[in-house]
């Protein structure tokens, strides 16, 4: 029958071999990869995430300075690659309209004109505007709420990142967010905002990369993601629902989804 000692000793044996299974990668890594410039490393446990979630033009900086190709520390000193050439553009993307040229670009670029034409410019200005003189309404309310004593500062930030979200749905899915309408309020996009500018889900999310066992633990990443997915999942299942219901009420357009 087995005891509770030798329970515990099997665990620690197997989490021992697992750390040293990964310190032999990190040393193999370390000893092979290519000579490929980047910044100092700041910290052996955060490497340069920190840095990255602190300061929004890093990576720009960081190309300027190494090139196109470079390379940054992730979680425990892990080696991250980013390469920028037009090359490794073109093979990851494909032959798009961001990485082609030639008659290639001329022939890609005459079929996307039309959804640029006048007519389409215009709809789209009137949204622009629409959403600027909402966003102008709100800041003018919240100017009013301070006097000549002491003067009103507001975060133009929460206001401009609304504006645009509200622009997009309506632009590019046709569903509006009503992220303007909820200013200074919780909204289903503040997760999805919050996990892009947050350090501290990418530093979890890194660590649950290099150890799966960590997604089992109630990690901040973690709930970060979940509640980024949950949001995500909610929209894009709300916007595909209308889109299909669009599609049915044209008549023979339905005939395509079944």
């Amino acid at each position: 029958m087995i005891d509770l000692l030798h329970i515990l000793f099997m665990a620690a044996a197997t989490s021992l071999c697992y750390g040293f299974i990964h310190i032999l990668q990190f040393c193999y890594h370390e000893l092979t990869y290519p000579l490929v410039p980047g910044p100092k490393n700041p910290s052996w446990i955060f490497g340069n995430l920190q840095e990255i979630g602190n300061k929004t033009d890093a990576t720009r900086k960081w190309q300027e300075e190494f090139g196109p190709v470079y390379l940054f520390r992730g979680v425990f000193c892990r080696r991250r690659l980013v390469p920028v050439t037009v090359s490794f553009r073109t093979r990851v993307l494909g032959e798009g309209l961001l990485t082609v040229g030639g008659n290639d670009h001329k022939r890609q670029r005459r079929i996307l004109n039309q959804a640029f034409s006048a007519p389409q410019i215009r709809f789209l200005t009137d949204i622009f505007v629409k959403k600027a003189v909402q966003l102008r309404d709100i800041w003018a309310v919240e100017l009013t709420k301070g006097n000549s004593v002491t003067p009103r500062r507001m975060d133009i930030y929460d206001g401009i990142t609304r504006t645009a979200l509200d622009v997009i749905g309506q632009a590019g899915f046709n569903h509006n967010f009503n992220a303007l309408a909820d200013i200074g309020k919780p909204n289903k996009l503040e997760s999805l905002t919050k996990l892009m500018h947050s350090p501290n889900a990418k530093i979890f999310t890194e660590l649950q990369t290099l150890i799966p066992a960590f997604k089992l633990l109630p990690l901040p990443g973690q709930k970060a993601m979940a509640t980024a997915h949950a949001a995500m999942h909610s929209i894009a299942s709300h916007i595909v629902s209308q889109s299909k219901r669009t599609i049915l009420a044209l008549g023979d357009g339905g005939k395509i989804l079944r």
